[in-house]
């Protein structure tokens, strides 16, 4: 009788806690299945009405693509940890996920970036890669919060979280466009710590290292004074075709900085070939090159 008493006692307290809509590990589990799958309609339906009541589908919705969704196959999760609040309304759960790296993956596998491809040839191109998909594998341990709302089961999304993520990511971009590009891979890294990494932002770093460092080792730089001014020469030993380049010239004259930032002007030429130089030119201000004690120049920008 006891044993009987005990265990009404015991289903009673898990009834309580877990309420009418199903185990948290049940909602949890399609929570982060819909995530990996890049489903978040459904997985916006998991949310707490505070968040839903605070962030919209598209809000709350990453920008999928058949590559996201296939390599979604390829992640696993299992939760590990369910830690029940004294008055029963919170959870708190871990869950130790696996995925691939969505930018190694791309560095390994170029082909994926290729548009237009489809699930099907999206899945035969990772099929024989299999081994880069196992190398760019990343598992990491993940805190959920659950709440209880009228006998169901939610998930608790962190809101602050989600907006920092998103105006970083347009920070990124806004560095991008105005040609800071040190500065836009340093704002995707603090994506990495903070687990921001999609795949926007993937082929966004992906599209700035190229351009850092096709500035850095294929357009030579070189100058030529004249009396009241300076040509800046940019040649192009690359080969790519550059479209346009906007560059930052800074120089002293008399203890005073003056600064100009100039934009090439092809007059109809469709690029700067390989080989094939453009000229930026300036002006002292009239003063002549005695005058000037220091002359600076730096590409901000280049367009292919």
């Amino acid at each position: 009788m006891d044993y009987l008493r005990r265990t009404s006692i015991l289903l009673i307290i898990i009834t309580a806690l877990f309420g009418c809509g199903g185990k948290p590990s049940d909602i949890l589990s399609r929570y982060i299945a819909a995530v990996n799958r890049c489903d978040y309609a459904s997985a916006y339906r998991c949310l707490s009405e505070r968040d839903t009541s605070e962030v919209t589908l598209t809000e709350y919705s990453e920008s999928g693509s058949n590559v996201t969704e296939v390599l979604g196959e390829y992640t696993s999760f299992r939760i590990t940890e369910q830690n029940v609040s004294p008055t029963g309304s919170t959870i708190t759960a871990k869950a130790e996920v696996s995925r691939p790296d969505l930018l190694n993956i791309y560095k390994r596998i170029p082909t994926l970036t290729r548009p237009g491809l489809n699930k099907k040839q999206i899945r035969h191109i990772l099929k024989n890669n299999r081994h880069e998909i196992d190398a760019c594998k990343i598992t990491a341990d993940e805190e959920y919060t659950l709440v209880n709302e009228n006998g169901q089961w939610r998930v608790s999304a962190d809101l602050g979280r989600i907006k920092r993520i998103k105006q970083i990511r347009q920070a990124a971009l806004e560095y991008e466009n105005r040609g800071m590009f040190d500065e836009a891979l340093k704002t995707i890294d603090r994506l990495y710590e903070m687990g921001g990494i999609n795949e926007t932002m993937s082929k966004a770093y992906l599209r700035i290292a190229d351009k850092q460092d096709y500035i850095e080792h294929s357009l030579k730089m070189s100058k030529i004074f004249t009396n009241s001014g300076a040509r800046i020469v940019i040649t192009n030993d690359g080969t790519y075709g550059v479209k346009k380049l906007a560059i930052d010239i800074m120089y002293e004259k008399n203890g005073t900085q003056y600064t100009s930032h100039q934009t090439s002007d092809l007059a109809g030429k469709p690029f700067i070939g390989h080989g094939e130089q453009y000229a930026f030119y300036i002006d002292f201000n009239g003063g002549t090159i005695m005058d000037i004690t220091k002359l600076e120049a730096r590409i901000i920008n280049v367009e292919f």
